[in-house]
């Protein structure tokens, strides 16, 4: 599990280190942004805690790291990743539900198609 969050936090560091040999694809998302304080009530609504924290780098600029923090309810499953873009404020980058570890079993499975692609 250990590996799988560290994989997760330094996804953007590979990402800028090994660039894919295809053409990028640049596409938008839609986020909300809005107060610590407004963020915190989505997140109490929610029953959510922090899960897992880490700095995120802009891919297509060269701006400073970013705080992101992924809020999960253990119970339900549901989750909220969030970003700091500034002093108070917060995008939510994405909601979700159905919250769970990657088995074991898959994991394996898509290690062994990452190793095919690479030979």
């Amino acid at each position: 599990m250990k590996k799988i969050i560290a994989m997760f936090l330094l996804m953007p560091a590979l990402v800028l280190a090994n660039p894919p040999k295809e053409d990028l694809i640049v596409g938008s998302m839609d986020t909300v942004c809005m107060s610590l304080k407004n963020l915190t009530e989505i997140i109490d609504d929610a029953q959510e805690i922090p899960y897992l924290r880490g700095q995120s780098h802009p891919i297509m600029t060269q701006g400073a790291p970013l705080a992101m923090v992924i809020f999960v309810n253990p119970k339900t499953g549901t989750f909220t990743i969030s970003e700091r873009v500034d002093r108070d404020i917060y995008c939510i980058l994405a909601l979700g539900s159905k919250f769970e570890p990657v088995p074991k079993e898959t994991q394996d499975k898509i290690r062994k198609e990452q190793d095919k692609s690479r030979s």
